[in-house]
């Protein structure tokens, strides 16, 4: 696809720098965001866990505008730098950009994810 034929349609806000993005099997998208960057460039050199995982979930079909809610997030004790998660019924498996093993919780559904 040419690129020039791509036309921007706006923002989708979220809480810090999104890394990978997975679609869940009701259409909407999970995003690995890191909400501390600085956090995780340190984590690179000291190898130490430090930078928290934060995954958002965007309900793309909502009438007004993309909702985003946040799904999981922790501040390094279960798992450091998060960066990819995949739901498949009501589990959720979170990577991460370190650490050497996949978080895995239960998920929440559309209808009980928190309001940002």
């Amino acid at each position: 696809m040419d690129a020039s034929a791509l036309h921007e349609q706006g923002f989708v806000e979220l809480d810090g720098s999104p890394d990978n993005i997975s679609w869940t099997a009701d259409g909407a998208l999970l995003v690995g965001v890191h909400s501390k960057i600085l956090e995780l460039a340190k984590q690179r050199r000291t190898r130490a866990p430090q930078a928290p995982t934060v995954i958002q979930r965007i309900t793309l079909n909502s009438t007004d505008g993309p909702r985003v809610a946040t799904i999981f997030a922790d501040p390094a004790q279960l798992q450091s730098a998060g960066s990819v998660a995949l739901q498949h019924h009501d589990e959720l498996l979170i990577g991460s950009v370190y650490d050497d093993h996949l978080l895995r919780c239960r998920a929440p559904g559309p209808s009980v994810a928190l309001a940002r």
